[in-house]
Order: structure tokens, then C-alpha cells, then sequence
């Protein structure tokens, strides 16, 4: 599996930021190497719609990762079963952001 390697600095939302989904759709771009997006949405399916399989998934997580500022995203919590469409891993972040957070404190 071939990857493109970001060619944007790191960017930070903002923890109040409503979504991630631009992150999540710009991290797909870069998994599947294209930049025609048109077609996502947040009911976009992960696996039906765009083929991911566990290991296209982690490499979606590694992106997201790098894009999104204190995101850490432990694999033992990954359960690909719950983050089916891309709203789902929007939540997902936002939990796992939110767990982050609280933990440093």
C-alpha cells in the first residue's frame, strides 16, 4: 500500500471546532491518493463505500493524527466495528479528544 505523504503543515481545530469532518475528508484524500472528494459525506460508509479495511484504517488513523494537533489514538481502542461512516469517526475523535484533554489535566 502506497502512501502520499502530506504535503500540508499540521493544522489545529480548535477543541469547540463543531466538526472534524474536513480533516477526516482531506485525511481519505490522502489514503486514497485523489483529490476528488465529491462524492464523501458524512454518511459516507468506510468500508462499503470506500473499501477500508483494517489496515487502510490505521493508516487513515496515522493521518489524522498528524493533521490534528494532541490527537492520540490509541489501536486498542479502535473498534472498526462502531466507526463504520465518517460521522461515526467524527464522534470518535471528539470522544477520544475529549479523553485526551481530561487525562492532562
Amino acid at each position: 500500500m502506497s502512501a502520499k505523504s502530506p504535503e500540508t503543515s499540521t493544522s489545529v481545530l480548535p477543541d469547540n471546532a463543531a466538526s472534524y469532518y474536513p480533516y477526516i475528508v482531506k485525511a481519505i484524500g490522502m489514503v486514497l491518493e485523489t483529490d476528488d472528494l465529491s462524492e464523501l459525506h458524512p454518511h459516507t460508509d468506510l468500508e462499503r463505500d470506500l473499501g477500508f479495511e483494517s489496515g487502510i484504517f490505521i493508516e487513515l488513523m496515522m493521518y489524522l493524527e498528524e493533521m490534528i494537533t494532541g490527537l492520540s489514538i490509541d489501536p486498542v481502542m479502535l473498534d472498526t466495528q462502531h466507526i463504520t461512516t465518517i460521522d461515526s469517526l467524527d464522534r470518535f475523535i471528539h470522544a477520544q479528544r475529549e479523553h485526551d484533554l481530561s487525562c492532562a489535566q
